[in-house]
């Protein structure tokens, strides 16, 4: 069984996640998606494993199990049997920053590939940080 695993901080889950979702369903059997702490994207008292319906309703497959972690991704990856990592990408700004991301985790011992598909083009212009942003102005919780 070919297993992937498709970490990300999620906050919130969005329609581009699960755009990428669905196409990585369509190359592996199994897809962890793994809801990881990240610093750089925690705001005040919103705790990012709270996930919203969506992705409650997406994930309901026996094709997708949720984690979550707080170690390292490479560190993580070594618990699971995966044969791959999953990133989506909107814009050649997130394939900046992915590449950069891959440097690191192979520097830091990663030695499974990452598979990278791009988000339908309607979907682009969505991401979680903007969703956050326009919801806190609106006085929303996601």
């Amino acid at each position: 069984m070919k297993t992937a695993v498709y970490p990300g901080s999620f906050n919130p889950w969005h329609q581009g996640h699960s755009d990428i979702l669905r196409k990585a369903l369509k190359v592996f059997d199994k897809v962890i998606v793994a809801v990881g702490r990240n610093p750089e994207k925690s705001f005040g008292e919103y705790n990012i494993y709270l996930l919203n319906t969506d992705f409650k309703k997406e994930v309901i497959s026996s094709q997708v199990e949720t984690r979550e972690f707080s170690i390292l991704l490479v560190d993580f990856i070594k618990n699971t049997n995966a044969c791959a990592v999953i990133r989506g990408l909107r814009n050649g700004s997130d394939l900046q920053y992915e590449q950069n991301q891959q440097y690191w985790n192979e520097d830091l011992g990663l030695n499974i590939p990452t598979i990278y598909f791009i988000c339908d083009r309607k979907l682009s212009h969505i991401s979680s940080s903007t969703i956050r942003a326009v919801n806190m102005i609106k006085g929303i919780n996601t």
